[in-house]
């Protein structure tokens, strides 16, 4: 009974300690909600990050397509594909139409900063190719001009156009994962 006559005699104390107590575990369980919630806003920026980044990879990817059929029928075949590549798959339009995509990505808007060159970059390359393209082209049917030389060119023009691509696709990756 001793315990009993202690709170009886120190109540004051003891609902003291009470409040206090009701108190901690207020704050904590605020705390505990505001940290869920920030995790919780932290993971959809997340995800929203992503989904842009897989937008823009999308474009990038399409215009390094079109850098890659090219490069395989011209550079990596030779001369008797140049005719054949130009009848029947370089589209101009296409390249015109991955620039333009390109151009139109949010710049300003992008979630890392890592991919802003690239993409700068593959909007000028992706013009560029076309161009390299048509000249190529032009210099095989007239015999003016090194096309050989410029078919050595595109492929150094493939290689950093490859390059930007991997680098937006790690950075996706990146985003997606968390790292």
């Amino acid at each position: 009974m001793e315990m009993w006559d202690w709170i009886n005699q120190n109540s004051g104390g003891v609902q003291a300690l009470g409040s206090v107590i009701a108190i901690l575990i207020a704050v904590g369980v605020a705390w505990w909600s505001h940290r869920l919630d920030l995790c919780r806003s932290e993971e959809a920026q997340r995800k929203e990050d992503a989904r842009a980044l897989e937008t823009v990879a999308s474009i990038v990817i399409n215009a390094m397509n079109l850098i890659q059929v090219a490069k395989e029928n011209l550079c990596d075949v030779g001369e008797t594909s140049i005719e054949g590549y130009f009848m029947k798959i370089h589209d101009e339009s296409a390249f015109k139409n991955a620039g333009e995509a390109l151009r139109e990505v949010p710049i300003a808007q992008l979630p890392d900063f890592e991919v802003v060159k690239p993409v700068l970059e593959m909007r000028d390359l992706i013009l560029k190719a076309n161009e390299l393209l048509v000249q190529i082209h032009r210099d095989y049917l007239t015999n003016e001009g090194d096309w050989r030389e410029e078919l050595k060119y595109f492929s150094k023009l493939h290689y950093r156009a490859n390059k930007h691509t991997s680098t937006i696709e790690d950075a996706v990756r990146r985003v997606r994962d968390g790292d």
